[in-house]
């Protein structure tokens, strides 16, 4: 069984007490019916030794609500199943030594002792049990030796220790404890496999990239892995179903989805999507449940719960568009270079050749410098148009983020724009991100020529600053380019990473649309917002490991090779 933290450990320690429990109730049964039927014959102060055993009962039932640490709780069962040798080897002594019948519940407590600790302990209890037969086998011997003279046992006790003689004592001794370390020992190498076992299949579900839980018939939480406490953080301290339904859905297990599946009304199994919630940071989510029962029969034994994060599957569905789409991008790029690019040039320099005709203050003079400038501004848009139709692979490097920002902003000091602006840099801890830096600088300086051109006021300013952060519960970095400039039209966030969309004068709008293109190579994103402070706010998140990265095409297959690379 798989069990998980602190409660599977009490469970496991509830399940030994109810099992030591039943093994004094056959003891105190026995007791009883030795009574009732054939007196006190083959007892030695029966009243006194079912007494003994009623009160170590009563200890059982009282230890079954112990809440017990996890670190103490092998060395605490240890020291009760050492009791429990001792309880027995008085009984035994009481119930005709090796002759009795309670001789077997040494083999029972050393297997059951051998399955439930630690192979470490496998000598512990074969050796105090030895001990104990050597004590039972002492009084037999002096039992036999009384027979000639007075000795310290009573009377009635030293006749029932006779009936097992000097030689058959020893040999009785020597093989029951031979038999002991024999059987201690199998019940490790099986109580070894079984750790082995669970060991594996604990290895292997935490390191699923689903969530799973298990919720036995009784609706307590068996097994719940790393990524499942990650989908639903507030059901980490749930030891029950209800509480797990809390977590999970907000109400409790009678009222939430899995109501009918564990009343049987519903099915074997359902599946279940859930949205995102921006509240609570948690990613849109796929539920599927089963019920579990024995070879399919009625009866079931508990519910498996598998959650499966949707946002990689749905990042990747809106990859795939962006793909096709920069694909018929591409194809209209390249008749638009061949098309307008040669018939442009041919304009451009029949221009320069009339230029040389017009005096150099005449009107025909400024429509023609006009008519060049024009025509190099298209040029440049249609160059930005075909950058961001081309679909060129990522070299992907182990980069501090902060690096790139100081280059960035060395640029952005010496432009004409920064005249009168203050460009201030603010890195704190600065982690390794696995990048191309080089993509990365174009969007940042990018970024920043926008911010540069837009602050404003009496201290126009542009502030960079990078932190860690989490973004769909993933770690990462975000980068914020904030100006104190007029902000953006609440009509236009939702559309300024589009293509040609641009409210500034002289803008083409291919700026930022290229800029959202890197960033989400880099399996990042960036977002657009208005400071409540006034001015505009562009917040690059980029992941920390490569992994989390959509990149296409040929760059993705590239992009792995690297990744495992820089694991390695």
């Amino acid at each position: 069984m798989i069990v998980h933290g602190s409660t599977g450990q009490i469970l496991k320690f509830r399940a030994l007490v109810v099992v030591r429990s039943l093994l004094y109730l056959m003891a105190i049964g026995f007791i009883i019916q030795r009574l009732f039927f054939h007196g006190d014959s083959g007892l030695y102060g029966p009243k006194v030794v079912a007494g003994a055993l009623f009160v170590v009962l009563a200890v059982n039932i009282s230890l079954i609500p112990l809440m017990t640490s996890g670190g103490r709780m092998n060395l605490f069962m240890a020291a009760l199943f050492v009791s429990d040798i001792a309880a027995i080897t008085c009984v035994v002594l009481a119930s005709g030594g090796f002759r009795s019948l309670f001789v077997t519940y040494y083999l029972l407590i050393l297997v059951i002792a051998s399955l439930w600790l630690p192979r470490r302990y496998t000598a512990l209890f074969p050796s105090v049990a030895t001990l104990g037969l050597a004590a039972v086998g002492a009084v037999h011997i002096l039992a036999n030796q009384q027979e000639s003279a007075p000795g310290p046992l009573p009377r009635e006790f030293a006749a029932m220790m006779r009936d097992v003689g000097f030689s058959a004592a020893v040999s009785d001794m020597l093989l029951l404890a031979l038999l002991f370390f024999i059987v201690a020992y199998l019940a490790g190498v099986v109580g070894d496999s079984l750790t082995l076992e669970q060991r594996l299949n604990s290895a292997i579900l935490g390191n699923m990239g689903e969530g799973v839980a298990f919720v036995d018939h009784r609706g307590r939480i068996m097994y719940r892995n790393a990524e499942f406490d990650r989908l639903f953080p507030e059901a980490d301290a749930a030891v029950d179903l209800d509480g797990l339904s809390m977590g999970m859905f907000g109400t409790a297990s009678n009222r939430s989805p899995l109501a009918g599946l564990v009343a049987g009304k519903a099915g074997e199994s359902f599946i279940l999507t859930t949205e995102a919630d921006d509240a609570s940071g948690r990613p849109p989510a796929e539920i599927r449940a089963t019920r579990l029962s024995l070879d399919g029969g009625p009866r079931r034994i508990g519910l498996f719960l598998l959650v499966i994060d949707l946002s990689p599957r749905l990042r990747m569905a809106a990859a795939e568009k962006s793909v096709e789409r920069f694909s018929a991008i591409s194809m209209m790029a390249a008749g638009l270079a061949h098309e307008i690019r040669n018939p442009l040039a041919s304009v451009r320099s029949a221009v320069q050749e009339l230029m040389a005709s017009f005096p150099g203050d005449s009107q025909e003079r400024v429509l023609a410098d006009l008519v060049l400038s024009e025509s190099d501004r298209l040029d440049g848009i249609i160059t930005r148009f075909l950058s961001f139709s081309r679909d060129e692979p990522l070299s992907l490097a182990p980069t501090h983020i902060g690096e790139i920002l100081r280059e960035v902003r060395a640029l952005l000091v010496r432009r004409d724009e920064a005249f009168m602006v203050r460009v201030e840099l603010d890195v704190g801890e600065d982690p390794e991100v696995i990048c191309d830096a080089d993509r990365l600088k174009e969007v940042f300086l990018n970024l920043g020529l926008n911010a540069l051109q837009l602050a404003r006021g009496d201290d126009p300013a542009l502030e960079i600053g990078m932190r860690r952060s989490v973004f769909h519960l993933l770690p990462g970095v975000s980068v914020v380019f904030a100006d104190n400039g007029p902000g953006i039209d609440p009509d236009d966030l939702p559309d300024v990473f589009q293509p040609f969309y641009s409210r500034r004068r002289g803008g083409t709008g291919m700026g930022l649309a290229l800029a959202r293109k890197q960033v989400e190579a880099h399996g990042g994103t960036i977002m657009a917002a208005n400071r409540p402070s006034g001015g505009a706010e562009f917040t690059v998140w980029l992941p920390l490991t490569a992994q989390d990265s959509f990149v296409k095409g040929r760059t993705a297959r590239r992009s792995v090779t690297r990744i495992h690379r820089y694991k390695e």
